[in-house]
């Protein structure tokens, strides 16, 4: 499948009837929109006398000439009737297939906002060599994961055409050599590199279903959100159906999301290899994606955070911010064994010498000077209503913003250093990102 193919940060809309799964003389007529800041959604209309049977998946024939398959609730205490015009929402749409309800995968391949890049520079990608071979392999519970190349080749003309150069006397002797060549091996035909990316596959041992797979894939997005610092999520969705002949297809996937309009610039605004404090070149990715799989529960509420950002807070955003950060600080202090310093230890441990004074600052400027203490009072004054408000009285938004960005720094650097980050490369993220949006 063309790597252009598809984008789910593009916004969708196909025509088609829909039906229940053998019930096709009950089908309908309806409309599905698909955008990353809207989710996924079937307008339909359906007469009173067709009445289709509850189901879990619907399939579909596009106007495009396409199936699909719709994941949704289709039952009656579900939406409001079975007929009529209405909407509802769609968990996922496989798009090339009708798949049966009980369908199993065994292998989803994605792509990421900024994954390419985080890989390689972009504008030196012509000088990467294209592997059909996994560039990366971590064996997990449920599989493995595998970091590949994918790309379109074209044929080269029989007259070359494509190529071109001032010199014309070496650009003919080159066209005479490669008819030579033509001629002594008739099964050679080169290609050229049209397009290239890196792909990340997930291998499923016994097949997941789709919710399940995309479970999975979700964890692998957080871990680069956490490396790239910047809401990461996926570009492409392909799947392959657990027992489909082969060769089997590979199936586009759409699934809901509903992503602020703000985040969704943020995740793909480009980001530059040579500005990453973290990139492939610098770290042992498959160590970490190890550790990573191994363990995410426990990230999950700061990772979260990070993937909904909108590069925009207000002052309520700041206060929800500020509470969530000195929890996890709390956390991180009680798990060392050191409850007494509940604040103090995380910024100690973790935060860059830079980092500390810079927050000292803020506060000293509030009046006090102490900072394991400046810290739980401003947690206090958030979230006790009758406590006095002295630091809220005296920090301004930009001071707030800039305490929650360094302390949320804090806590992704414990995190870094428990994934094996060396602490240069953790010293260069803190520095990066310590003093820019």
């Amino acid at each position: 499948m063309p790597i252009t193919e598809m984008n789910l940060f593009e916004e969708k809309r196909w025509l088609g009837e829909f039906f229940a799964p053998g019930a096709y003389e009950k089908r309908f007529f309806g409309e599905l929109n698909y955008a990353p800041d809207s989710g996924l959604e079937l307008a339909y209309g359906i007469g009173a006398e067709i009445q289709p049977p509850e189901t879990q998946i619907l399939h579909g024939y596009l106007a495009s000439g396409e199936h699909c398959t719709l994941f949704a609730d289709f039952r009656r205490d579900a939406i409001s009737s079975f007929f009529g015009n209405g909407k509802i929402g769609c968990r996922f749409m496989v798009l090339d297939e009708c798949v049966e309800p009980t369908a199993r995968f065994d292998q989803l391949s994605f792509t990421l906002t900024n994954l390419q890049e985080f890989f390689y520079p972009y504008g030196l990608v012509s000088d990467v060599k294209f592997s059909q071979e996994p560039l990366l392999k971590v064996d997990t519970s449920f599989g493995s994961i595998e970091v590949r190349n994918s790309a379109i080749f074209n044929y080269l003309s029989p007259d070359l055409t494509e190529f071109y150069s001032e010199n014309d006397s070496a650009l003919e002797e080159f066209k005479a050599a490669f008819g030579s060549l033509k001629k002594k091996y008739p099964d050679f035909h080169p290609m050229v590199r049209k397009e290239f990316a890196y792909r990340v596959r997930l291998n499923f041992h016994t097949g997941l279903s789709l919710a399940d797979a995309y479970r999975e894939m979700t964890n692998l997005a957080d871990l680069f959100a956490v490396l790239t610092y910047r809401p990461v999520h996926p570009e492409t969705i392909q799947v392959r159906r657990l027992g489909a002949d082969e060769p089997a297809p590979s199936l586009r996937v759409y699934p809901y999301i509903r992503l602020d309009t703000r985040t969704v610039k943020l995740c793909r605004r480009p980001l530059m290899n040579h500005t990453m404090p973290i990139t492939n070149s610098k770290i042992v990715l498959d160590q970490i994606i190890a550790k990573w799989v191994a363990g995410p529960a426990a990230n999950t509420t700061l990772v979260t955070s990070l993937q909904q950002k909108t590069g925009f807070r207000t002052l309520h955003d700041l206060h929800g911010e500020l509470i969530l950060y000195c929890t996890q600080l709390e956390s991180i202090s009680y798990e060392a064994g050191n409850k007494e310093k509940k604040y103090e230890y995380a910024l100690v441990t973790y935060a860059s010498a830079p980092m500390r004074n810079t927050l000292a600052a803020l506060f000293a400027n509030a009046g006090l000077s102490d900072l394991g203490k400046a810290v739980g009072q401003l947690r206090d004054e958030i979230a006790h209503v009758k406590k006095p408000k002295i630091l809220l009285g005296k920090l301004g938004v930009p001071d707030l913003s800039r305490i929650s960005r360094l302390l949320e720094l804090t806590i992704l650097s414990r995190l870094l250093t428990k994934l094996d980050i060396p602490p240069n490369i953790i010293a260069d993220f803190q520095e990066r990102f310590a003093t820019t949006n």
